[in-house]
């Protein structure tokens, strides 16, 4: 069992966690399945608004990514976004992937 947290913890893919492990796909597949839906109640029960009166949050956005055989402008990569309340303790800080890249952020 610890085992099977760890390689979902760890993001490896399915495939490799069925080989190594020995067990079934769709052990595999039930099991993260319950792991995703375990961490994101918790996640929702246990997360505090950032921010508000008297509070400063920084954010920004970001493009992780490497360019194309170094050549150009074009970078293939994944837009992230995220913030940070410095004086909070503990600090308050997320990040979230962009599946879709809003327009401004693409033409300023």
């Amino acid at each position: 069992m610890c085992k099977i947290i760890y390689c979902w913890a760890h993001k490896y893919p399915q495939q490799i966690v069925i080989h190594e492990l020995h067990i079934s796909h769709t052990t595999v597949v039930d099991f993260f399945n319950s792991y995703q839906k375990v961490s994101s109640v918790v996640l929702e029960r246990y997360s505090e608004p950032m921010g508000g009166p008297g509070k400063i949050a920084e954010i920004d956005e970001s493009k992780f990514g490497k360019r194309n055989y170094n050549r150009g402008k074009h970078v293939d990569g994944c837009w992230v976004f995220g913030g940070i309340e410095r004086d909070s303790n503990p600090q308050g800080v997320f990040l979230l992937q962009l599946l879709t890249v809003p327009h401004k952020l693409l033409f300023r």
